[in-house]
């Protein structure tokens, strides 16, 4: 459901009655998608767009009694809103509602996520559905009381008081994103929040919401979640992550996301990023993941030659670049996604090892993928991949073992189609598919599908 709420509350939920008769007494999937066109690519605080914004308290508490007549039969539930005050007043109505069906709950503010970089001007957290009362303990029997099925908690931009956050208990997946430096929990509410769900939890996203790392001092213990499998982490402040990644312990995790948001801090500022990554190696199991996620990644102000060099003159690298390390602790990657990463990230990938006691004596990084998937709009660096890959893969084919590579997914514009079949002759992949259009546009072939379709007829 789009809610554009330029009318009056009334005329704006007409519908609902009919709506109610035809759905019954079925469980209701809710999905919510507020948004006004005067606040559309506005920028500001969100004192500074809520005027543009003609969703009132008056509409949040018609919708929420609506919602609140029916909690009972919710199962899932989604609220969008381009700012905060819708969720919150809704969440406010649903306070203290049992719903023994809900299963899933999303909430995300999608406007001006870029204030988590600052102190928040959003107003306090207040008692809600998902925040108890100041004093009230968030024991596993008031979230079992409350919603006793829910299972997948996600939110994204939405602050609360986190000593007070009730939906902790028996969670399967949570998902916290975008939270205000002010805003977010200290370290030992995210451990005792984590906790809670210590023997349940396997999917975990933390996204530009790690503690101020002197809220961690003097902390015992680690934050062990055995069975956590799916990690995904986005940082801006690197010396943020770098505290809760060693004080991590996830022994069966299998899959892991990395992201790096471009906009935090200045080009040259490699030292933090180095730090962090080098504590993602030695702290995480690495060796054990088959599914590898980078987006955005720049890591490498090395002198990337360097390897070449020691290649040729049958030297093993002393102190390779650690994104090349990086790749080289994943053995096991089967799925290996590479979304908007920077040309050294890509030039690691398509850059052999030196081993002097193996025949051939080169090995590619996640030297046996069964799918790759590359997404970028820099032409450059895409053709600095291929090229390096081409080099290593055709002329060198004694010293270097080829990767072995099932599905090559790229998510590029489609008129790069001809260039690519230039850069890709020899590439051992089995398949080359365009996600983004479904196609490759080639010079002399037309509209082409899968692009290593062609270069066999070739």
């Amino acid at each position: 459901m789009a809610i554009l709420s330029s009318c009056s509350p009334t005329m704006l939920f007409k519908s609902f009655p009919t709506l109610r008769k035809f759905c019954g007494e079925l469980p209701l999937d809710v999905h919510m998608d507020i948004i006004s066109p005067a606040a559309l690519n506005q920028k500001g605080s969100e004192a500074q767009i809520a005027p543009l914004f003609p969703w009132d308290i008056a509409h949040s508490l018609v919708l929420g009694g609506i919602l609140a007549a029916r909690a009972y039969k919710i199962k899932c539930l989604t609220i969008s809103s381009e700012i905060y005050h819708p969720i919150a007043a809704l969440l406010r109505v649903l306070a203290g509602r049992v719903m023994p069906l809900l299963e899933r709950l999303e909430c995300s503010r999608n406007k001006n996520l870029s204030s988590h970089f600052e102190q928040s001007d959003l107003p306090p957290p207040c008692f809600s559905l998902l925040q108890a009362l100041d004093g009230v303990i968030p024991s596993p029997q008031l979230n079992a009381r409350g919603f006793p099925e829910l299972h997948h908690v996600a939110l994204s931009g939405i602050p609360h008081v986190w000593s007070q956050f009730i939906p902790r208990h028996n969670l399967v997946s949570l998902s916290l994103e975008y939270l205000p430096l002010n805003r977010r929990p200290t370290y030992f509410e995210l451990k005792n929040m984590l906790l809670s769900s210590q023997q349940t939890l396997q999917r975990l996203k933390l996204w530009v919401v790690a503690p101020d790392p002197e809220d961690g001092l003097g902390s015992q213990g680690k934050i062990i979640l055995p069975q956590l499998k799916e990690l995904s982490i986005g940082f801006a402040f690197p010396e943020y992550y770098i505290f809760l990644i060693e004080h991590l312990e996830v022994p069966s995790l299998v899959s892991f996301e990395l992201c790096q948001m471009p906009y935090q801090f200045p080009d040259n500022d490699y030292v933090s990023r180095a730090l962090f990554l080098g504590a993602v190696i030695k702290a995480l199991p690495l060796r054990q993941i088959t599914h590898l996620t980078l987006r955005g990644t720049s890591f490498c102000p090395e002198n990337l030659d360097e390897l070449d060099h020691c290649f040729f003159k049958k030297e093993e690298h002393q102190n390779p670049p650690l994104m090349f390390t990086f790749f080289f602790s994943c053995p096991p990657v089967r799925f290996l996604r590479l979304i908007d990463c920077d040309q050294s990230t890509l030039h690691c990938l398509a850059t052999p090892l030196y081993i002097s006691d193996v025949s051939p004596s080169g090995l590619f990084p996640c030297s046996i993928l069964e799918q790759l998937e590359i997404q970028t709009d820099n032409l450059d660096n895409i053709t600095h991949f291929f090229k390096r890959d081409a080099f290593w893969t055709n002329t060198t084919a004694d010293l270097v073992l080829p990767r072995t590579l099932g599905a090559l997914l790229l998510d590029v514009p489609p008129e790069w189609g001809t260039k690519l079949r230039d850069l890709m002759t020899g590439n051992a992949a089995e398949l080359a598919w365009n996600t983004r259009s479904g196609y490759f546009e080639v010079e002399d072939a037309g509209v082409v599908g899968n692009l290593m379709e062609l270069l066999n007829v070739e």
